[in-house]
């Protein structure tokens, strides 16, 4: 371990404060003391937790988890995301020693993420995406525990903030044909982007899903698509892998994408040939939700719409978590149908029992 000493104290407002130099990096020690004396008495304290932890800084223990869990076999996706989602934790504290943080200024952390406006959009971020990050941090320090960085998890006793919601803003069914009529009209024409949405809307893939379908996984003449791991992208779960039959509408739209291509070649890509991220697909929809002149809703949304309305005509939970990759069809119920889908499934399914379909009341009329 590099050399470890403290400088200081130092004043700092009507406060006092030390600096642990390790190796060739100077580091405030926080929080400041209202002596002397107990600003020293913090300095020593880390620096013997520093020890402890052999030095680390958090964004040198954050790329430590990340591998770990690339070894794992984590999705190049997920851990990108949690990349990010500790990046925006942890911001402004990345290059401070792991032994620093405490309870209380981890809960400072929670609450000026919880609370910083976003400079894209003016406004805080939602309940579900910082208690989403709240969620990879407190995740993140228990690895710090088990691997012996830490002794305890300093965000243990932190609690999110706010409910977070469950499933997303879906169409309703007229406005979810308004975007469908947008969107086969303008994929008929050689919209690569409308096709992505259609293949979201009718068939249920998830964004990610989309972007990586090869030639190859075009089947049966373009009334199957399979889902599966390809070069750059690896399936959620076991349960991602899966063929999904493409509605009749799609079929010729699909085959144009993969004709001439390379079995390995991507159905969609940018004009310089490379691969299209998920974000892609949302900046679609949003683009023929506007044209359509409906609800603006994320591509993830048409999912939910597609476990809801498949509910509705009458599809068992377990059928539609088949189609959607889910490992349950609890996922689908919690996470994707609107509520009361389940009940209007059930309740059409009781209605067909005493109402006789035709070939029942042909042979009564007989």
């Amino acid at each position: 371990m590099p050399t470890l000493r403290i400088e200081g104290p130092y004043r700092h407002g009507d406060k006092w404060r030390c600096r642990l130099v390790l190796g060739g990096r100077r580091m405030w020690c926080r929080p400041c003391a209202p002596s002397p004396d107990a600003a020293r008495e913090l300095a020593e304290a880390a620096a013997h937790a520093a020890a402890h932890a052999g030095g680390l800084t958090i964004a040198e223990a954050a790329e430590r988890y990340t591998q770990h869990q690339r070894e794992k076999g984590s999705r190049p996706e997920s851990v990108r995301h949690w990349q990010v989602a500790l990046a925006r934790f942890f911001a402004g504290e990345l290059e401070q020693l792991l032994s620093s943080l405490t309870p209380a200024r981890c809960g400072a952390l929670y609450e000026a993420l919880r609370t910083r406006l976003s400079a894209r959009t003016g406004r805080p971020l939602s309940v579900d995406s910082h208690r989403g990050y709240l969620g990879i941090a407190k995740g993140f320090l228990r690895f710090c525990v088990d691997a012996g960085y830490l002794r305890t998890n300093p965000l243990a006793a932190t609690a999110g903030v706010g409910r977070r919601r469950k499933g997303k803003r879906q169409l309703r069914i007229d406005e979810a044909r308004a975007l469908y009529r947008v969107a086969l009209a303008q994929a008929a024409q050689g919209d690569d982007g409308a096709a992505a949405v259609g293949v979201g809307l009718l068939m249920g893939l998830r964004p990610g899903e989309t972007c990586s379908r090869t030639a190859r996984d075009l089947d049966d003449g373009g009334r199957i698509l399979w889902v599966d791991d390809t070069e750059g992208f690896q399936k959620k779960t076991e349960s991602s892998r899966r063929a999904v039959r493409v509605p009749e509408p799609l079929q010729p739209i699909l085959r144009r994408l993969a004709r001439g291509k390379d079995p390995a070649a991507l159905l969609w890509v940018r004009p310089d040939g490379t691969a299209h991220g998920p974000a892609w697909v949302n900046r679609q929809v949003a683009r023929l939700c506007a044209q359509a002149e409906v609800p603006r809703v994320c591509a993830h949304s048409l999912r939910g719409l597609q476990a809801t309305t498949a509910l509705h005509a009458g599809a068992t939970p377990e059928l539609v978590a088949s189609v959607l990759g889910h490992r349950s069809p609890e996922v689908t119920l919690r996470h994707y149908a609107a509520r009361g889908s389940q009940r209007a499934s059930e309740q059409l399914a009781r209605v067909l029992v005493l109402v006789p379909g035709p070939s029942q009341s042909r042979k009564r009329r007989a």
